[in-house]
């Protein structure tokens, strides 16, 4: 016999009175008006239509059986050890038989429920029902034939009161089987009177019917009891009882529930009812509960909670809670300070005025707001936010989200995914979170945080802050001041308008600006950088850098570490383009090769640059060589004991602090120095600063050599020392007056010669310097006459190389003293001169000797002393046929005596020649110490005279 279906289509209108009312609707479409007061509904089955009328009412669209709300328990459970009781033993089983089991679920705080299990109908009078069977099968059905079905109803109460209670759990029935015959199969069946929702396994073997509100889950195959893709699961909400139908198939059928919960359900929800409901005056609650709901809050501070389905809700005025639950939900709060949360579903959420708060949770969400300060937050999916008027917070949450800010001060938060970000009026902030994001700050004075991803940022006008975190972002300005901030990945930067900060961070970088004072940082990595317009800041950091000024004065600030650089200052504009080495802590080599280009080099890092105006330098010791540059350079030097060479053109040179060398150069222009050094702090006699003068010519000293005397001194007309030479060269000392720079000696303090670089031999032609005498000239000796020379040697020693071998600096004798020359002269440390006995110790032989002005220094140190000054100098050799003492400066000396240590001293060309005279002496250049001076003797012969020790002479200072 068919279930009856007798309770279709009944429409009832019920209506409440003045009092505090509970109206209960039916299974069909109801009318209810609940009237004045503080009322219950509950529509029960059906589509409804349901008026709160006044006062705080609490309305149920689809309430199961009752007024109560369920309360969370735990999948239901038969077990025949807990079966209490049974109406009937043995045979058929008729309507009304029941029994009673103790544990059927368990609520939340571990009270226990009971239920009791009642046949309401079978469908062949002649099938056996049987409760308690065996283990697995609390239900035993055994029909005629298959096909036959029983209904069931299972009602929960409190076992210790008796009481009912209303329960939100879930039923599931295991191991739905058939007998391989079509037609022959167990199956369960219910509806929307009880159930909700059900649900089986991704790869259920269940045949499953839905017609309309009614499922039928019917077996396929035979299956094991733990095999979940024999289970059927069906869930309820609010139920003091749930019905369901079993079909048998033929012989015996088991059924259970088994208290399991499928481990990934596939869910389907049961269609519900699609009731209306009207809250009216009064703080009211509505449930929705299934079907798709049309609920009104109206006046009151409401709360309206849609349940399942596609439903529509306006709280109206007041502060309303809005709750769309599962289903595609629209959702407008109204005027007042609500609370709307989507859930599940693509929802629709809007507000009126008032500070309100949105969230969109699962599915693919719209937020718009209205005039408030709002917090709108998308959840999970592809979100569409939308805020007008306020101070609003817009949050993302997972997904592909679109955010506009409106108007005012917004927090725009992307989340997870590729969001896209328009922050449009006001002072917006904007965090893009993980995933390539677009964002545009708008008008206003942004914040905007790119995060992880590869993100692409716009400011927008205003003063902007754009930080594009990881990932290889793209940043943008508008107008205004603005701050980029590459992070790291390899960043494009751009501005607009303004004075902005470009900062790439690590990676490859490439910043291009266009107008304003900008200021560009690479930092780590390969970064390309272009100033654009105006005055623009370069700081390339570490790296393999390319730079670029262009248009206007730019600097480029360099530090440690500063990478393989190539910097071009750029031409257009007010161009004076400027690189800054003051926060280098090496000393750099700077070496121009032509027109404001060249390089610069610490040893390990070098920077090529070309249209560059000026430097400065570290404060180490650094050396320039501009002499390749006609136009004219512009350096400070810095701290330091630097060497700097002139250039052709006008350079303005700043040496800074330290004992700086000035290297002039010939054809140079009017040079100028703004700071030279007038102190000497070592009391050597010379200045700090030096001025190097061997380059110029036109001089009377030996082969145009400059010395004191062809030099000019005049007033620029501002009061310092202008310097003419020779050559046309002009000099101004800025801050030295011509009267500190007029006489020989102060120009002699300032490197300049003051006498003859050669020191004058007594010759037949008179007194020669020694750099003008010639193979074959006759040198007056104290021994034999005149002797001529034989072979002349020349060693020439920059004043860097003087630098880096200190020990081959010259030794200055000046008049006065144990030998008094007729004036000052330079000797090499090893040179020879004549001493009288009474510089020997008293156990020496009483005669003649030579001592080298190294040693002589030590005996007379007021007037030998060593040069430590880096000015240039040139050696000159004088051989004869054999060692000779001769006369120099009034003073006795002598020829060169090819030991091995002066030997070895000899320029390559040199001794190639000396060699080639005397090819004996081919044996001397690879010994040292005695063995060597033993065969200088043999081939060339001995010393003229002997030669004093340190032990052989006395210490004048003692004295």
């Amino acid at each position: 016999m068919a279930l009856s279906n007798w309770l279709e289509n009944l429409l009832t209108t019920l209506t409440g009175g003045r009092g505090e009312d509970k109206l209960g609707g039916t299974t069909g479409d109801d009318t209810m008006d609940a009237g004045e007061g503080d009322d219950t509904v509950a529509g029960e089955e059906g589509s409804d239509l349901i008026d709160g009328g006044e006062g705080d009412d609490i309305i149920y669209g689809d309430m199961g059986d009752g007024f109560d709300q369920g309360m969370q328990a735990s999948p239901l459970t038969l077990d025949i050890n807990n079966m209490h009781s049974v109406s009937h033993d043995g045979g058929t089983g008729s309507a009304g038989n029941y029994a009673v089991f103790s544990n059927v679920a368990t609520l939340e705080d571990g009270t226990s429920i009971s239920g009791k299990l009642i046949l309401v109908e079978k469908s062949n009078a002649n099938m056996s029902v049987e409760f308690g069977y065996t283990n697995g099968a609390e239900i035993l059905l055994d029909g005629d034939r298959p096909g036959d079905q029983a209904k069931f109803r299972l009602e929960f109460f409190d076992p210790d009161t008796g009481e009912t209670v209303y329960l939100n759990s879930t039923a599931t029935f295991n191991d739905i089987d058939d007998n391989s015959y079509y037609g022959d199969a167990e199956a369960v069946i219910i509806d929307g009177s009880s159930f909700t929702s059900f649900g089986v396994s991704s790869d259920s073997s269940l045949t499953t019917n839905v017609n309309g509100d009614v499922v039928k889950a019917t077996g396929s195959e035979l299956n094991d009891y733990t095999d979940q893709d024999s289970w059927f699961s069906a869930s309820f909400e609010d139920r003091s009882s749930i019905e369901f139908t079993l079909q048998t198939r033929a012989g015996l059928a088991g059924f259970t529930l088994s208290g399991d919960v499928l481990d990934d359900p596939v869910t389907t929800i049961i269609e519900q009812g699609a009731d209306t409901i009207m809250a009216g005056v009064g703080d009211d609650v509505l449930h929705g509960q299934g079907g798709d709901d049309s609920l009104l809050g109206e006046e009151g501070d409401d709360l309206l909670d849609g349940g399942e389905g596609d439903d529509v809700m306006e709280g109206g005025t007041g502060a309303d809670t809005l709750l769309g639950g599962a289903g595609g939900d629209t959702l407008s709060g109204g005027d007042g300070d609500d609370y709307i949360e989507g859930g599940e579903g693509d929802d629709k959420l809007s507000t009126g005025i008032g500070n309100d708060t949105l969230l969109g949770g699962e599915g693919n969400d719209t937020l718009n707001n209205s005039a408030g300060d709002d917090s709108l937050v998308g959840g999970v999916g592809d979100d569409s936010i939308v805020a007008t008027d306020g101070f609003d917070t817009l949050e993302g949450g997972d997904g592909n989200d679109t955010m506009y800010g409106g108007n005012d001060d917004d927090l725009l938060l992307g989340g997870a995914d590729n969001d896209l970000m328009y922050g449009e009026s006001g002072n917006d902030s904007l965090d893009g979170g993980t995933g390539d994001d677009v964002m545009d700050g708008g008008v206003g004075n942004d914040t905007l945080m790119g995060g992880l991803g590869a993100d692409t940022i716009a400011g927008g006008d205003g003063d902007d802050y754009i930080d594009g975190g990881d990932g290889d972002d793209s940043l943008t300005t508008g107008l205004g001041n603005d701050t980029l901030i590459g992070g790291a990945g390899n960043d494009t930067l751009r501005n607009s308008a303004g004075d902005d900060s470009l900062v790439g961070g690590t990676g490859d970088d490439s910043i291009v600006a266009t107008d304003g004072n900008d200021t560009l940082e690479g930092g780590d990595g390969a970064d390309t950088m272009y100033g654009g317009n105006d005055d623009d800041l370069l700081v390339g950091g570490a790296g393999d850098d390319k730079m670029y000024g262009e248009a206007d004065a730019d600097t480029f600030r360099m530090s440690d570490g500063f990478g393989n650089d190539t910097i071009s200052g750029g031409e257009a504009g007010n161009d004076s383009d400027h690189i800054d080495l003051s926060n280098v802590t090496n000393s750099v080599n700077v070496t121009y090769s032509g027109y404001e280009a060249g390089q610069i080099t610490d040893g390990t890092d070098t920077i090529s640059f070309s249209e560059i105006e000026q430097l400065t330098l570290t404060d180490q010791a650094d050396v320039v060589d501009a002499s390749a540059d006609n136009a004219g350079v512009d350096i400070d030097a810095g701290a330091g004991d630097d060497t700097i060479t002139f250039g052709e053109g006008d350079d303005s040179i700043t040496g800074g602090a330290g004992d700086d060398e000035l290297l002039l150069t010939e054809g140079g222009g009017v040079d100028t120095v703004s700071d030279f050094d007038l102190n000497d702090d070592d009391g050597n006699g010379f200045y700090n600063d030096q001025l190097d003068v061997s380059d110029l010519a036109g001089g009377s000293g030996t082969d145009g050599a400059v010395r004191t005397s062809d030099v000019a001194v005049a007033d620029d007309g501002f009061g310092n020392a202008l310097l003419t030479f020779p050559g046309g060269e002009q000099l101004v000392l800025q801050g030295v007056t011509p009267a500190q720079m007029s006489s020989h000696n102060q120009l002699y303090a300032a490197g300049i010669p003051c006498f003859t670089p050669d020191v004058r031999l007594a010759t037949r032609r008179g007194a020669i310097p020694a750099g003008q005498i010639r193979v074959g000239d006759l040198l007056q000796t104290a021994d034999n006459g005149f002797q001529p020379v034989i072979w002349v040697g020349k060693r020439h020693l920059s004043a860097a190389e003087l630098m880096r071998r200190p020990q081959l600096r010259p030794y200055c004798l000046r008049p006065g003293g144990v030998l008094s020359p007729d004036r000052p002269m330079l000797l090499s440390p090893q040179h020879r001169l004549i001493v009288n006995d009474r510089c020997l110790m008293p156990e020496q032989p009483r005669d003649e000797s030579f001592v080298s002005a190294k040693l002589l220094a030590e005996m007379d140190a007021d007037f030998a002393e060593q040069v430590t000054h880096q000015t240039p100098v040139t050696y000159v050799h004088l051989m004869t046929e054999q060692h000779e003492v001769i006369f120099a400066e009034g003073i006795t000396t002598e020829t060169f005596w090819p030991g091995p240590e002066a030997i070895r001293g000899l320029s390559v060309d040199d001794l190639r020649e000396l060699l080639t005279l005397f090819p004996e002496l081919a044996t001397v250049h690879g010994l040292s110490g005695e063995s060597g001076r033993s065969q200088v003797r043999k081939t060339y012969g001995d010393l003229a005279r002997r030669s004093l020790r340190r032990r052989d002479i006395t210490d004048r200072r003692a004295a």
